[in-house]
């Protein structure tokens, strides 16, 4: 498996969502991914065969540049692309360490409306 097929959802990786442990309500860091995803076997087909979307890659691509920067994600994405673009409103969430002013949340359709999906 590449970065290449992380970066295209081509990696056949299952998909952290559908394997989180039931009664899970706290917010997943990209290192609670990585240990959800060291237990899996299987995967949905072999790298590069297919397609589908999931995040897991990007959870692991964001451990990848920690690792190859020596920065937390959250601090690498501010430091190298935001505020070199004068974006200083701008942040990845990092559990609360750096607040995003006007912070956007994912919805979804629940009865009788919508439910904010992101904590």
């Amino acid at each position: 498996m590449s970065i290449r097929h992380l970066l295209t959802h081509t990696s056949g990786l299952i998909d952290y969502e559908d394997v989180i442990p039931p009664g899970t309500t706290a917010q997943l860091h990209d290192a609670d991914v990585l240990r959800l995803l060291e237990t899996e076997s299987r995967r949905y087909f072999p790298p590069g065969k297919s397609y589908c979307y999931n995040n897991s890659g990007y959870s692991l691509l964001a451990l990848i540049v920690g690792r190859a920067s020596g920065e937390d994600f959250a601090a690498y994405l501010r430091k190298r692309i935001f505020l070199t673009l004068g974006r200083r409103a701008s942040g990845a969430f990092d559990g609360g360490v750096y607040r995003v002013a006007d912070r956007a949340y994912g919805y979804a359709s629940a009865p009788p409306g919508w439910v904010r999906s992101v904590r």
